[in-house]
């Protein structure tokens, strides 16, 4: 724009001052005031004001004079010198703005032209673009988005922008180039829940830049990593918000670009098999799966424990295992996966009936407890041969049972499809024993005080035998010498164990007896009515008894025996029974006899022989 200031005509000089501070008297700021260069004169009385002249200096105000001088005509007399001055008022608005990157390839620009003064103050302002987008208008009054507009370009790069203010036929014109950097982020993603997954940012174009900076944020603002990448186990779904900022040496300033990711996770499925599980040889398995989290797309059947990484190819979406009869025992393995290749397993075993059945114990006494329990099987009944009325008609796997004789025990064991097989234990009944004592003799002699004990209960196998003066003995038989025969009796406990230790007891009395059988050592058979006989003394009753008297030459002189001799039968027995001297009907000599006595005890087998000498006295 040019502003033509003239000056009146027809003096001899002309010269153009401003004066910033309009003080009135102008011959005294010419002297100091800033002389404005002639070249901005067309002629000495015109001034021209051009932008380039600078002539307002940046102040939309100035004061411009004039130093006039007239022709001299007189020689020797000095021109006269007049002053003349004039306002300048700069009102050509002023254009300019910045830019702020609000995303990737959004660009924010704010109008920051000058607005200061209504003088000044554009009334239209025109965007120009380079993408081919339309120019954006704002007139006095419009929105203030047109004033300050969003922009978003199709691609990243150098960007060229023109902004024109007007006001009245006063326009400005600014151009920029901004810079707008690539930001590459990976898209948004499905993974499966605790999977690792490590999302990367990049700047194509990052040779534009002087040390792109990375941040990681989520919408709580946490930084999550300052690296160009950010990797982590995602238990939920998450956005991540990258930002990068660098200076752009070509645009001379500092640029933020930002965009979002969101990580989505998926949950793995949750599968449940089921169907019959025991099932009898020949018959078909009937499994199948329930897809309780509705979330799978696909299955698959193996007959091995699967091992990452799952191998998926020929999965279907049938919930039915294929054909199968199993021969043995078979662990049967289900593949089940999400459309994202969210992968989980679950296994079902399938049983063939082959029944077992158990005993906790094979021998018992009469009425013990036996736990019975079956296995291999759904379910059980039991039977009993002879019949146990004992026996639950349920079908349960373990029952108890007690019994009184030897009983064999069936168990039939079923699939789920009501087939069975049987199963028979014996449990053996290992009778009481029953306590009793063989003994001999039937009493306790003081003077030899040995008794033989023999254990001959039915059904025993092990015994103890506990005695009145404190001993004991485990022996099946033995001769037990007692120790204190100082009571009127003695007693014996036996305790009899059968082979599994069932016992029985029983306790004998002995009496203690003193035995005396006396034989003189001297009689005198003269009729005098004392010693006239000689015969043994006793108050017990013996067995098997002889007894003989013998000579100097060994002849036998005298002899008795009997089977039972019983001294309280036979009144005066010495009388009756003994030796009266004499020798078939002669008087036997003076001197000295021999005799020898045998017998047994009541209840004993033993024989007692004696023998000694006895003197026949006249």
């Amino acid at each position: 724009n040019i502003v033509e200031v003239v000056a009146p005509a027809g003096f001899a000089a002309y010269q153009w001052y401003i004066n910033p501070s309009n003080n009135p008297d102008l011959a005294a700021v010419a002297i100091t005031a800033n002389e404005i260069p002639a070249i901005h004169s067309g002629t000495n009385d015109t001034l021209f004001v051009t932008q380039e002249s600078n002539i307002m200096q940046g102040q939309p105000l100035q004061h411009v004079f004039v130093k006039l001088t007239s022709v001299s005509t007189t020689v020797g007399i000095p021109a006269c010198i007049g002053y003349q001055s004039i306002d300048i008022t700069d009102v050509k608005p002023r254009a300019d703005f910045t830019v702020k990157n609000n995303g990737t390839l959004d660009i924010q620009f704010t109008n920051t032209s000058d607005t200061l003064t209504n003088a000044r103050k554009p009334d239209y302002y025109k965007w120009e673009f380079d993408d081919g987008s339309p120019d954006v208008e704002w007139h006095a009054g419009d929105d203030l988005a047109l004033w300050s507009p969003m922009h978003t370009y199709a691609s990243c790069g150098t960007k060229h922008v023109i902004l024109t203010a007007s006001k009245g036929i006063c326009s400005h014109v600014v151009e920029k180039d901004i810079f707008i950097p690539c930001l590459n982020v990976m898209d948004d993603t499905l993974i499966c829940v605790g999977t690792e997954y490590r999302s990367i940012a990049a700047c194509s174009n990052e040779i534009d830049l002087t040390n792109p900076a990375f941040i990681w944020t989520n919408p709580a603002e946490d930084t999550l990593s300052t690296t160009n990448s950010y990797t982590h186990s995602y238990q939920e779904s998450d956005t991540l918000i990258v930002t990068i900022s660098a200076y752009n040496e070509s645009t001379s300033s500092t640029l933020s670009m930002r965009d979002t990711v969101i990580v989505s996770v998926q949950q793995f499925p949750e599968i449940q098999l089921e169907g019959d599980t025991i099932l009898c040889l020949g018959e078909t398995a009937n499994i199948r799966a329930i897809d309780l989290s509705g979330s799978v797309t696909g299955m698959k059947w193996v007959y091995t424990r699967p091992t990452e990484p799952y191998n998926m190819s020929g999965a279907t979406t049938s919930p039915i295992l294929p054909t199968f009869q199993p021969t043995k025992d078979t662990t049967v393995y289900l593949l089940a996966q999400t459309s994202q290749g969210c992968i989980v397993w679950d296994s079902i075993t399938i049983h063939v009936v082959k029944p077992e059945i158990h005993a906790s114990k094979l021998k018992v006494c009469p009425g013990q407890p036996v736990v019975l329990w079956g296995t291999n099987a759904q379910s059980y009944t039991w039977t009993a041969e002879p019949d146990d009325p004992a026996i639950p008609t349920t079908y349960i796997d373990t029952i108890t049972v007690y019994p009184n004789v030897t009983t064999t025990y069936t168990m039939a064991g079923y699939g789920s499809s009501g087939c069975h097989a049987d199963k028979s234990v014996t449990i053996e009944v290992i009778p009481y024993p029953t306590a009793i004592i063989n003994y001999s003799p039937e009493y306790v002699d003081v003077s030899s005080p040995a008794v033989s004990f023999t254990d001959v209960s039915p059904y025993s196998t092990s015994s103890r035998w506990d005695f009145s003066d404190g001993s004991t003995s485990n022996a099946r038989s033995l001769t037990y010498r007692f120790s204190d025969v100082s009571t009127d009796t003695v007693w014996i406990r036996l305790t009899t164990y059968n082979e599994l230790g069932c016992s029985d007891d029983t306790t004998i009395h002995l009496p203690v007896l003193i035995f005396s059988v006396w034989v003189p050592t001297a009689f005198s058979p003269d009729g005098d009515g004392l010693n006239d006989r000689l015969f043994i003394y006793t108050l017990n009753v013996l067995y098997d008894l002889s007894f003989e008297v013998y000579n100097r030459w060994g002849t036998i002189v005298y002899s008795y025996s009997t089977k039972e001799l019983r001294p309280e039968a036979i009144a005066n027995m010495q009388n009756v029974l003994g030796w009266d001297g004499t020798v078939n009907g002669s008087q036997a000599g003076q001197g000295t006899y021999v005799y020898r006595l045998q017998y047994k005890m009541q209840g004993s087998s033993r024989v007692y022989d004696k023998t000694g000498t006895v003197n026949l006295v006249k």
